[in-house]
């Protein structure tokens, strides 16, 4: 059976991340680019332009390092003016007290990097707290450099020894630039972002071969769905919504509900909570498309939440109106 799981909301808040830095021994992935949004140390990402020049970034699948999951499509075109290119943060900016990145029991940060046509130029910048409240960093390399025979069409790890350069504070890295700072027009793809201790310690070298434990687990990814009456009524609507749920790896929907009083109980049922009477039970509008509805979530393996609430429900004489919902609720899953 279909059953549509229920709760009661009084302060409504959602977190589509709460994570860590994912440890395996002495390597610390940071990205592997299957989070939408954040990354496993919680830090945002993003390009950033200046006209002329100017870069677009895509996670996409054909831009993984193998067959599954998705990697980082970067294409920047870097005139003589201008500037263009990719940060990546190793906090989050958005807390109250942001965590910084302790990179003193690594030696190495790594990544791999695969150009469309090979030869492509950027160099590799970090940032520590002070560089990042100055919205700038600090160079370790150019990735020529640090990649002998450059970039090329093939998938190559590139290797950044850490620690040398005293004008950063390694105990409070804050941020990683790609930085293309040589005039041209560039496509590169990144994958798996990770710090490590030895030279030798590698991402998993076949990605497709790697157990579910030895990456990064994907978070709950879920949405708030609060204009229901559209969802319900019309199946193009519907559509669009399980694209945008396999489009963003969705897996939890919470779903305001709309409710009525039954016809025994008053004359003419009304919706919402301004009910006068708050004893009068409820009864589920469209029934019939919330099964519809739930067949389809479930048969994507998605799970679907009812959502209502006010404060003053945490009142006692309120008391009987969500609990009349929840009467409704089971009834509606019986």
């Amino acid at each position: 059976m279909h059953c549509l799981r229920w709760s009661i909301v009084l302060v409504v808040f959602a977190t589509l991340f709460s994570c860590v830095a994912v440890s395996a021994g002495e390597v610390c992935t940071v990205d592997d680019f299957e989070r939408p949004v954040q990354n496993a140390l919680a830090g945002y990402r993003n390009p950033f332009q200046a006209a002329p020049s100017s870069c677009t970034a895509r996670r996409l699948p054909e831009a993984a390092r193998g067959t599954d999951g998705r990697g980082l499509r970067l294409v920047a075109n870097r005139e003589v003016r201008g500037f263009c290119g990719y940060w990546l943060h190793l906090f989050d900016f958005k807390t109250r007290e942001p965590r910084f990145f302790d990179a003193t029991r690594f030696s190495y940060m790594s990544f791999w990097v695969r150009g469309e046509r090979g030869g492509e130029r950027f160099a590799v910048k970090l940032a520590d707290r002070n560089w990042a409240m100055k919205e700038d960093s600090i160079s370790v390399g150019d990735v020529d450099v640090l990649l002998p025979g450059g970039v090329t069409t093939n998938w190559q790890r590139v290797t950044v020894p850490l620690g040398a350069d005293p004008r950063l504070k390694w105990s409070e890295l804050a941020g990683v630039t790609f930085d293309f700072n040589m005039p041209g027009q560039y496509v590169v793809h990144l994958d798996d972002v990770y710090f490590h201790q030895s030279a030798d310690d590698p991402a998993p070298a076949n990605p497709d071969a790697a157990t579910q434990s030895s990456r990064t687990p994907s978070p709950p990814r879920a949405m708030w769905i609060w204009n229901t009456e559209p969802l319900l009524v019309d199946a193009a609507q519907r559509n669009q919504l399980w694209e945008f749920c396999d489009q963003h790896r969705i897996d939890t929907l919470w779903i305001q509900l709309l409710y009525e009083s039954r016809p025994e109980s008053r004359q003419s049922g009304t919706v919402g909570h301004d009910d006068e009477n708050p004893a009068t039970p409820r009864r589920l509008r469209y029934e019939v498309q919330w099964q519809s509805v739930l067949r389809e979530a479930h048969r994507r393996g998605i799970k679907v939440h009812g959502l209502d609430g006010l404060p003053e429900w945490a009142l006692r004489e309120f008391h009987s109106i969500p609990l009349s919902i929840v009467d409704c609720v089971i009834t509606f899953n019986q």
